[in-house]
Parts: C-alpha cells; structure tokens; sequence
C-alpha cells in the first residue's frame, strides 16, 4: 500500500483539477454545498494537498494565511477511504507543512 501526499499550488493544474474532483465529489455531491460556496477566491495563495493510495486520489486539504494565523481547511477524503486514518496522516502533513509559517494554526472542518 503506497500513500502519498503531494503539496502544490493551484498553477499545477493537473493536481489541481483532482482536488476539485474530490472537493465536488465530497462537499457539492454529497453534502450539497453550493459550488460557488466550495470554490472561492482564495484558491490561488492556498497551499493544497493532494492524498494518493497506490496513485488513486484519495483525498485533499489546503492551508492559508489569515491575517497573523494559519486557516487550515477544506479537508475531503473519498467516502470509501474515510475512517482507515489516511485523513489523520493528511492532517499531519498539513500542520507539518504550515509549521514553517511559525503562527497560530486553527482548523475549520464540518
């Protein structure tokens, strides 16, 4: 089993055009947030993260600066996969890879 977590920027539009699959699959289709919602303008100055098991996008998250705070957010993983950890270890690299901001992070999740 290979897990992989990739950080990129939206500029990456191939890992980028994932995410979005993931995000629309997890929040529009499933919870009905309405895409305009899930989809904002802050998509560019996010760092995202794109979650693979054994090169099958899994999952994804993204981190921003918020004034002298670090917003982590958007966290989606495939119904399937949920529950078996894989979100705790996006969560890891996701505080990991915010740390170096060295500012107080907070998590908003649903």
């Amino acid at each position: 089993m290979a897990l992989q977590i990739i950080p990129f920027k939206t500029g990456n539009e191939s890992l980028f055009q994932k995410a979005r699959e993931i995000r629309d699959l997890v929040f529009i289709q499933e919870q009905q947030v309405e895409e305009q919602d899930e989809f904002d303008e802050f998509e560019d100055e996010c760092e995202h993260f794109l979650l693979s098991l054994n090169d099958k996008p899994i999952g994804t998250a993204r981190w921003r600066r918020v004034g002298e705070k670090v917003k982590l957010e958007r966290f989606a993983v495939i119904k399937e996969y949920r529950g078996k950890k894989y979100g705790d270890q996006l969560l890891q690299a996701v505080i990991n890879s915010a740390a170096v901001e060295n500012k107080p992070m907070y998590l908003h999740a649903q």
